[in-house]
């Protein structure tokens, strides 16, 4: 297992820096595909494209992978984020229902209009 504390917001910085391979790589397809003297066919596009898609899945998940070591989310959370979190979410709901609350006593109820009966 990596030790936590040791990755830094650099590694963030690094993670989004790959898609630029992406870039480069759909670069390349396009020069093929545009200027090559033999055409490419359907099926030699269609593996470049799944090979890309393919790409950004892994990219993306070492991204987020990165991003929550560097944040402490996920199962990257110490013990004690994990109950500070649990209180912080407390008091939101708590919070809240305080704010409905609020709300429902200080609307005023529109009368309808109309003839009395």
């Amino acid at each position: 297992m990596v030790d936590v504390k040791r990755v830094n917001h650099y590694k963030i910085e690094d993670a989004i820096m790959r898609f630029w391979n992406i870039k480069d790589h759909i670069k390349l397809l396009i020069e093929k595909y545009i200027d090559h003297p033999t055409p490419m066919t359907e099926d030699e596009m269609w593996n470049q494209l799944a090979a890309l898609e393919a790409m950004v899945e892994l990219y993306i998940d070492a991204g987020m992978d990165t991003y929550c070591k560097v944040f402490e989310l996920n199962e990257y959370a110490s013990d004690e984020v994990k109950a500070n979190r649990a209180e912080w979410m407390k008091n939101i709901t708590k919070n809240q229902e305080s704010w409905e609350n609020l709300l429902m006593s200080s609307t005023r109820v529109v009368k309808k209009k109309g003839k009395k009966k």
